[in-house]
Order: C-alpha cells, then sequence, then structure tokens
C-alpha cells in the first residue's frame, strides 16, 4: 500500500531547484546556477495555460490558424515557460560585480543566449529533476 502524502509532487516541484549552467561557448561548467520551479508547480501550469489561451486569442482576432512559426513557436513557449519558472540565480557578475537577480535580466540573458534558455527548458522539463 503507498502511503497518500508521498504521492504530492506539486510540493517538492514548487521549491526552487539550481541548474549548473554549462557555458555555452565551451560547455564546461561555469559556476553559474539559475534556481527553477518544475512543471507541477502552479507557475509553469499557470504559464502554459496563459500561453495556449493567448495563442488562441491570437487566432481568434482575425490572423487565422497559429503555425509552427507563429505563436506557437517553441522558443516563445521555451520562453514563455522558463520566464514563469525561473525565480533566482547565483554566480554572475557584471564588471566583477555580483548581478542581482531580475526577470527583465534573465530575459535579457534568455534572448541573448538561446542556449542557456534550452538548457533551462530541457531542465525543467525532467520531472526527476523536482523530486
Amino acid at each position: 500500500m503507498i502511503d497518500f502524502k508521498s504521492l504530492n509532487t506539486v510540493d517538492a516541484h514548487s521549491k526552487p531547484t539550481a541548474i549548473d549552467i554549462m557555458h555555452p561557448a565551451t560547455g564546461e561548467p561555469c559556476g553559474f546556477k539559475i534556481y527553477t520551479r518544475g512543471p507541477d508547480s502552479k507557475e509553469y501550469r499557470r504559464a502554459v495555460q496563459e500561453y495556449v489561451a493567448d495563442a488562441r486569442n491570437t487566432n481568434v482576432k482575425g490572423k487565422g490558424k497559429a503555425k509552427a512559426s507563429d505563436d506557437l513557436d517553441q522558443s516563445n513557449y521555451a520562453l514563455a515557460i522558463c520566464m514563469a519558472c525561473a525565480c533566482g540565480w547565483e554566480g554572475i557578475s557584471d564588471n566583477g560585480k555580483e548581478l542581482a537577480f531580475s526577470t527583465e535580466l534573465l530575459k535579457d540573458l534568455f534572448l541573448s543566449s538561446p542556449n542557456i534558455l534550452d538548457q533551462v527548458f530541457d531542465f525543467i522539463g525532467k520531472r526527476e529533476n523536482f523530486i
């Protein structure tokens, strides 16, 4: 018999978990960590719902059917999910000064380094990373 509480994944997925980021140019660990929540967290589920609703609303407003290159583009989806789930970082500086986390800087990072966006998105997609 299994204990009911042992089936709860939301609590574990809601706690920030560190991702060791690999440097995009070298593929080596660089001491930079991004903290994120998992796919069973309310942040992730809300981001998916909002993304789908936005895509539907875009289609209703006369754009026609969404195409892979339009609103349902994988990179836009990855950005939406990662922005909703990422909640902190450590080990990054700007001109030798520690860089405080902000969603604006995070978005700039993801847009200027798609490799880091991919690392975070791939990590979030694996439930076992949060259990």
